[in-house]
């Protein structure tokens, strides 16, 4: 019987008679330890044949990239090396592509300098506007603004009505030489005519008047001229233009009629009437005689008195609205009397209030002039070149004097504290205009002789303080100020 065949079985080749390794493969005949350690180990080899076979194409295409970028290079180099040699060697300036890169260069100029054009001309139009803005900041001459309406006059002798805030209510007119431009009860006079305080004019001497002359309370003092072939006669009257009536009808005999404060008017005759020298209220309409010319008035009617002596005698009274006379002082006939305010009036170095009483005696303190109260305070100057504040609740001064020199607009001389020119009471509002001489500058002081504000340096005042507060200021533009500081420009 002949013997079964035998096969490896690792790789199933047949193998020989008693043999004890695998001529194919190797493997121990019948070892399965041996033959599963080759299987692994040919795994691990046919492994890395294919980590190999993956690693190659990687290392092919870094090769191809490097080749394109040098290929790249050269390319651009070459290209380089050809535009140089065209240009500064072979360059024909007739040809159409020189010619076209001269048009594209020209063309690029061209806009380039019109950017550039454009954008001088903007800088220069931007400077013309910021000069015209410049230039539109009022420069004239500001009156005082009071009722909350005051009159501006540019270079051209142009009229203006502003408000409060400066704002042009209305332009007016050409005027040469006008009068005291000031709103009181809301009308104005220039020269010949009356405005109210929208610009409108509400009576004119072309009116059929000889003269007018507004006042205050919209009284008018008017005169009228009649003429016949035998006379020539001149009537005065006082008109109301709020009413649009006379309140005392024109009538002859009156050399002028003078207005005293709250509605009252002196009545002076000329020397051919049989009239004596009155006082007129306008509420009642009536008049009564205050004796003959020698009799003397002393400011205005305040608080609904004023001050009153005949020079033929030593008595001072206080004298109201219908006539009546209160005795004040006496004993003295050559005195300086003041105006009768905030309930007091100064007579002979002192204060004395309604009744007669000496309230606040100032003799031996030189003062000089006749200071009055407003609104609990008065304004002392000293004939010693200094001044201060004095406090009616207190009866003493609020600061120590100061030494002042009186001054115009543009004084500039060197003093420690110069007052303002004929500023010679505080103002309602009980403030001083001054001028600070180590510094060269204008300021506001308050009653208790504190600088509330100062002017920027190089500007200065045009005005007084107005009832309301305001003050005109002169610099390189001009414009008004409150108390307090804050500007008021004009906007024309």
């Amino acid at each position: 019987m002949a013997k079964a065949k035998r096969f490896c079985e690792s790789c199933g080749k047949e193998l020989e008679e008693n043999a004890s390794f695998c001529t194919g493969c190797g493997a121990k005949v019948g070892d399965k330890e041996s033959l599963k350690e080759k299987k692994e180990e040919t795994i691990e080899i046919k492994k890395e044949e294919a980590v190999e076979e993956k690693k190659e194409p990687v290392k092919k295409k870094r090769n191809k990239t490097a080749i394109i970028i040098a290929s790249v290079v050269a390319v651009l180099v070459i290209g380089l090396i050809a535009f140089l040699i065209w240009f500064f060697v072979i360059r024909d300036d007739s040809s159409p592509f020189e010619k076209m890169l001269k048009e594209v260069a020209n063309t690029t100029e061209k806009k380039v300098k019109e950017v550039k054009d454009k954008i001088e001309e903007d800088m220069k139009e931007n400077q013309k506007k910021e000069q015209e803005k410049e230039e539109e900041k009022f420069n004239g001459f500001l009156y005082p603004i009071n009722d909350d309406y005051g009159w501006i006059t540019d270079i051209n002798k142009s009229y203006y009505i502003i408000n409060k805030k400066g704002e042009v209510i209305s332009k007016v007119k050409y005027a040469y030489s006008p009068n005291d431009l000031i709103f009181y009860d809301g009308y104005s006079q220039l020269n010949d005519e009356i405005y109210n305080s929208k610009g409108s004019v509400v009576l004119s001497k072309k009116d059929g008047y000889e003269s007018i002359k507004y006042t205050k309370k919209g009284f008018v003092v008017v005169e009228i001229k009649e003429e016949d072939y035998k006379d020539t006669t001149i009537k005065m009257g006082i008109y109301d233009l709020n009413k649009k009536t006379f309140n005392m009808e024109p009538v002859e005999g009156i050399n002028r009629i003078e207005y005293l404060g709250e509605g009252m008017f002196l009545i002076d005759p000329n020397g051919r009437s049989e009239l004596t020298t009155s006082v007129y209220n306008s509420e009642t309409k009536k008049s009564f005689s205050i004796g003959d010319r020698f009799d003397v008035l002393f400011g205005e009617y305040k608080d609904g008195y004023i001050g009153f002596r005949d020079i033929n005698s030593d008595e001072i009274y206080l004298l109201d609205k219908n006539g009546n006379k209160k005795l004040i002082y006496k004993d003295k006939k050559h005195v300086s009397i003041g105006q009768y305010n905030d309930g007091l009036i100064y007579i002979d170095d002192s204060f004395y209030d309604l009744e007669g009483n000496k309230v606040i005696d100032l003799k031996d303190e030189g003062v000089r002039g006749t200071p009055q109260f407003v609104n609990g305070y008065a304004l002392i100057y000293f004939n010693t070149g200094y001044f201060t504040i004095l406090d009616k609740s207190t009866k003493e001064y609020v600061f120590t004097p100061r030494k002042y020199i009186e001054i115009g607009r543009y004084h500039t001389g060197e003093y420690e504290i110069g007052v303002f020119e004929k500023q010679y009471k505080l103002s309602e509002s009980g403030h001083l205009i001054v001028k600070i001489g180590n510094e060269n500058v204008w300021a506001i002081m308050d009653h208790n002789g504190e600088i509330t504000y100062k002017l920027p340096a190089g500007v200065n005042i045009f005005s007084q303080i107005s009832d309301k507060g305001y003050i005109a200021v002169d610099g390189k533009e001009d414009y008004y100020i409150t108390v307090n500081g804050k500007k008021i420009e004009i906007e024309k």
